[in-house]
């Protein structure tokens, strides 16, 4: 089945459309460059692939087309590659562009045509039509309208009529960019597609293709996620992957629970676990979960029996997590895959309100003795764990989580690991800031000092090494973001 009718769900048109746009047969069509992977694929579809000279990147099915030269992306064209090239003619999608090297096109004589892009099964019936015009096959065009696509119309009517009340909403993902989703907004094709099998797109707030973070997909709360076959090779295959020397596991989800309603994501988890254990049985299967509570163990245990292995986020409820993991009856092992000090979310705050951070050698104590009596004792049913933050990130503050400081340079915290995983500290330590108190009041306290008054500053510090040091103030605003990350804050005084 064509990509490209893949998803036409309704039968609003059994016969063939007339374009509201006015297709003519071209001067010549017998040297075709196509701007835009749907005419490519068109054009396929029409059997005229023997007129092809050139094709955008975008032209990735079928995959015979990837044997023609390459004239760049559909909306960064360049008039020197292209007309390199000879084409009689070029039909591209509406989006073609820029416009300067369209009117360069244009005034070279070739003849350049766009055809009007319409997300809709009238819209496809059109392109075919439009294009079919253009390379003058419009009889051929309409013999295959009638034997291949409206049966597949009337196929996927059928089909879909049997599920339309269970996807209201969907999400589309195209494939990852900079490490996030990228998702189908409003105006582009996948929108349209979403709209033809009579789902509402749950990211339709915005136009376009966008990065989408795991807050707003969460928050979107589609019923039904949907992605490309090119977004998934960009990650790789079970397949590709299951025999890599460097897979340890298969995480299936991280902290999907974090503000959910739609409790069937369990049971999404657990179709796409044993998906994977068919395809690969030498390696676990894991899900992540925000903080550690009875109710999550408990939908995990009923309805993910293929999870082989819980993943716990968790700071401050570190503390008794051995005890409670077991309290809620979970005994298959688990991972502490988030830890580290208590998060800004569980910090005491002073009396206006703002959080109170402690230092650097406070947390890098806690974190020592919260691996060592906690993570490591537990040596039945805990495999190990990951700490946070191995880098540096705003988390209310700059130096709240991150192990490493803006510039690179490592925190004692990063020393403690080394200590904790090898059994002996670096050659060289940071040094350890213990304590700072402003008045006498250490940074557990209020202080409160009126203007131009003179404060004293006292800290205790750990050397650790025979370095010299040297000391830098610089003095913050407040910051009452509650929302994950924090703001930003330029310094004050330095």
């Amino acid at each position: 089945m064509c990509k490209l009718f893949l998803g036409i769900s309704s039968l609003m048109f059994l016969s063939m459309a007339q374009s509201k746009q006015e297709c003519f047969p071209a001067n010549d069509s017998t040297r075709v460059t196509a701007a835009g992977g749907s005419i490519t694929e068109i054009i396929y579809f029409l059997e005229a692939n023997d007129k092809l000279v050139a094709v955008d990147v975008t032209s990735n099915y079928p995959e015979e087309a990837s044997i023609f030269p390459s004239i760049g992306y559909v909306r960064a064209l360049s008039a020197e590659g292209i007309l390199s090239l000879n084409p009689s003619i070029i039909i591209g999608e509406d989006d073609m562009g820029p416009a300067e090297v369209i009117e360069q096109i244009k005034e070279s004589e070739v003849e350049i045509i766009t055809v009007e892009e319409d997300h809709s099964i009238t819209g496809i019936l059109n392109k075919v039509n439009c294009v079919a015009a253009i390379i003058d096959k419009e009889k051929y065009a309409l013999e295959l309208i009638e034997r291949e696509l409206l049966p597949q119309i009337r196929q996927l009517k059928s089909t879909y009529s049997k599920i339309s009340n269970d996807l209201p909403k969907i999400l589309f993902i195209l494939g990852l960019q900079g490490g996030s989703p990228l998702v189908a907004g409003k105006g582009v094709s996948a929108d349209g597609f979403i709209k033809m099998i009579g789902g509402t797109n749950s990211m339709a707030d915005f136009e376009g293709w966008k990065p989408a973070s795991t807050e707003s997909i969460l928050n979107a709360a589609p019923d039904v996620i949907l992605i490309s076959n090119r977004g998934l090779s960009g990650v790789g295959t079970i397949e590709e992957l299951k025999d890599h020397p460097a897979l340890l596991m298969w995480g299936i989800g991280n902290e999907v629970d974090l503000q959910y309603s739609n409790f069937k994501v369990w049971e999404t988890i657990e179709e796409i676990a044993k998906f994977i254990k068919k395809i690969d049985p030498n390696h676990p299967t894991l899900t992540v979960i925000a903080g550690l509570d009875p109710s999550k163990v408990f939908m995990i245990k009923k309805y993910c029996p293929s999870i082989d292995i819980l993943g716990i986020n968790v700071y401050g409820a570190i503390e008794n997590a051995p005890i409670n993991i077991r309290k809620y009856g979970w005994e298959k092992p688990y991972i502490v895959t988030e830890w580290g000090v208590n998060g800004p979310f569980e910090a005491k705050v002073n009396s206006w309100g703002a959080k109170i951070e402690p230092t650097n050698g406070f947390k890098a104590n806690q974190r020592l003795r919260r691996y060592q009596s906690i993570i490591q004792k537990d040596k039945d049913l805990c495999l190990g764990s990951y700490c946070f933050l191995w880098g540096q990130k705003q988390e209310s503050t700059s130096t709240w989580h991150g192990m490493y400081l803006s510039n690179g340079h490592p925190t004692e915290a990063v020393d403690v690991m080394q200590y904790c995983w090898k059994g002996e500290w670096p050659a060289k330590r940071a040094p350890s800031l213990m304590q700072i108190k402003l008045n006498g009041d250490n940074w557990k306290k209020n202080h409160v000092f009126i203007k131009n008054e003179e404060v004293i500053l006292d800290f205790i510090y750990e050397r650790n090494n025979n370095d010299s040091l040297y000391f830098d103030f610089q003095l913050y605003p407040e910051t009452f973001s509650t929302k994950g990350g924090g703001i930003f804050r330029n310094h004050l005084i330095s």
